[in-house]
């Protein structure tokens, strides 16, 4: 994934990746959590678009481990994409 990242994010000048409503459910070492997601991105160029991304939400895995919590899945659900 930082691969990734690192390869798409210089396409976008500016971004904001934003995160609300969390919900979190743990049992014993795992938890599950769900989260809404709103992603708008400025396209590289001189049309100064938009792209607006709006995920659902973020379904969320995670395992107790000796050095803490970490993520084991991640499912997302789009639910609009949009230029302007």
């Amino acid at each position: 994934m930082k691969e990734w990242l690192a390869q798409v994010l210089p396409n976008f000048p500016v971004y904001a990746h934003m995160l609300g409503n969390f919900s979190v459910r743990i049992d014993g070492d795992t938890a599950s959590s769900r989260v809404i997601c709103f992603n708008p991105m400025v396209l590289a160029g001189d049309k100064h678009q938009v792209r607006f991304c709006g995920l659902l939400w973020y379904d969320d895995e995670f395992v107790r481990t000796p050095e803490g919590w970490r993520m084991t899945r991640r499912v997302e659900s789009k639910v609009f994409q949009k230029v302007m």
